[in-house]
């Protein structure tokens, strides 16, 4: 707890802690709600305010912190005379969802660049496989030199199993080397030039993925649409103007064409609110009547109208009427929690810091903004601006 205390500004540092962790390193603990004391509120829950350079063009916190990035698991081996590097890559075997481990070619200047070199596992639908243990595809590990470099990360398990005349050793890859392997969409960005990078472009009813390349001299708008291919989401472009538009509907009919209704991501998400009644501490005389939610409602379309607090139903009914709750209020009633729709609003809707701490006060804004504010302050300040 000291140590997570005193990391509390560094964004990511629990991640890579994690990360970098071994099984020996695990010990039980606890999560518990963080009181006023340790960790500052405004710290926790406004890391769009606190770190802007995180934030996308949707107001999504886009992790890129170098540190917490999979790094990928690399090799050097001598083949026939040449040198080569391969990276691991991993991904799942789609009859029984266990580890799939191949290895590519990322030599700079090879003409085989991010080409699969070899499969190192192979599927034998064996009960030992798992997301960590796969048998050793021995067939294409005949290099001596491959076969070392594979062993230093992890450890032989001493099982063997038998297909034809072939054995296939099974071998558990250490955590840590799982933790770093690139997955095959992560191994494709990592290693494709950004102008070679896929965008989802739409002309009409219809949008195509095109590298970034095509777009040159063509001038697009983001979409709110989003659509998803293959387990990946990309936010749609369209042409800026009629111009842009014709441009872009030629660049389509040269890639594959697909229907947005298709594969359009619902915009609607579902949030628990929870009808409170309570009152300020220091104003006990007015009962507020507004509603509470546990998610966080940060850059959706209710999040006017819903206070963000945090607590579950059963937390807030366990402080009705209490004054030792930790917060500057007092809970004097809870209704019953119901889910209501919504979507995501534009970006340029989100609410400044200042405009969330005047409005926490009076209620019907967010619990995460500073609540020590003077309300003549807040006067002040809607006369400046």
């Amino acid at each position: 707890t000291k140590e997570i205390i005193e990391h509390k500004d560094e964004f990511g540092w629990i991640d890579r802690m994690a990360m970098s962790s071994v099984a020996d390193d695990y010990a039980e603990c606890y999560m518990t709600q963080a009181g006023p004391d340790y960790l500052d509120e405004q710290e926790i829950m406004n890391v769009r305010e606190q770190y802007p350079e995180l934030i996308d063009s949707n107001g999504e916190i886009v992790w890129n912190d170098p540190d917490f990035m999979k790094r990928g698991v690399t090799f050097d081996v001598e083949n026939f005379g040449e040198k080569y590097k391969l990276e691991l890559v991993c991904d799942s075997y789609r009859d029984n969802g266990s580890l799939y481990v191949g290895a590519f070619d990322v030599t700079p200047e090879s003409d085989n660049f991010g080409e699969r070199w070899a499969d190192i596992s192979v599927n034998l639908n064996n009960p030992c496989q798992n997301d960590r243990t796969v048998f050793l595809d021995m067939n294409n590990l005949y290099n001596p030199a491959i076969i070392e470099a594979i062993y230093e990360l992890g450890t032989v398990e001493g099982i063997v199993s038998h297909s034809g005349f072939c054995s296939y050793p099974a071998f558990t890859f250490d955590a840590d080397v799982i933790s770093q392997m690139r997955n095959t969409q992560e191994f494709t960005d990592a290693n494709t030039p950004d102008d070679y990078k896929l965008v989802a472009v739409k002309v009409g009813y219809n949008f195509a993925l095109v590298p970034k390349i095509e777009l040159s001299g063509i001038e697009t708008n983001a979409t709110e649409t989003i659509v998803d291919i293959s387990g990946k989401q990309y936010g749609l472009l369209a042409g800026k103007t009629f111009e842009d538009s014709r441009k872009l509907d030629a660049v389509l009919d040269t890639f594959p064409e697909y229907a947005i209704k298709d594969y359009k991501v619902p915009n609607e998400i579902s949030v628990f609110i929870m009808p409170v009644q309570m009152y300020w501490k220091d104003d006990p005389s007015e009962v507020i009547e507004t509603n509470f939610s546990f998610e966080d409602t940060y850059g959706l379309a209710i999040d006017d109208s819903v206070t963000f607090s945090g607590y579950t139903q059963n937390e807030l009914v366990d402080m009705i009427g209490r004054e030792d709750n930790g917060e500057d209020f007092v809970i004097t009633g809870v209704g019953a929690g119901h889910y209501v729709g919504t979507c995501k609003k534009e970006p340029s809707k989100n609410k400044s810091v200042s405009e969330k701490t005047c409005n926490a006060r009076e209620s019907s804004g967010r619990l995460d903004a500073d609540r020590n504010v003077d309300r003549n302050d807040i006067a002040k300040d809607k006369e400046v601006k």
